[in-house]
């Protein structure tokens, strides 16, 4: 089963950045790394917690860990959005005409 979680035109209009927007495509393909490089460091302190500390402070580490991960990330996909523009093109009324890099078809 498929929930939808955007509105037909919000889809459209990703759709529409991600083809032809050379501020917008960057944007979430960085971001897709930015959280798959947190997964994986989390995965990885994770694993030499378990190994090297005290059963007990595992747990504690592990949310403590968990929040940090999840902070960095989603600040960083923020602060490069607001930067190179991408944010504002998701916003409601946005001229979808994204800006092109240099050299960009």
């Amino acid at each position: 089963m498929t929930i939808k979680l955007s509105t037909p035109e919000l889809a459209d209009r990703l759709a529409h950045l991600w083809q032809h927007s050379a501020v917008f495509h960057p944007w979430i393909r960085t971001t897709s790394l930015a959280w798959g490089t947190a997964f994986l460091v989390d995965a990885g302190a994770r694993i030499l917690m378990a190994y090297t500390l005290p059963v007990d402070t595992v747990p504690l580490l592990s949310v403590v860990l968990l929040i940090a991960a999840l902070t960095i990330a989603q600040g960083s996909c923020l602060i490069l959005g607001r930067r190179s523009g991408a944010l504002k093109l998701l916003k409601p009324g946005a001229s979808s005409a994204a800006p092109q890099a240099e050299g960009a078809c």
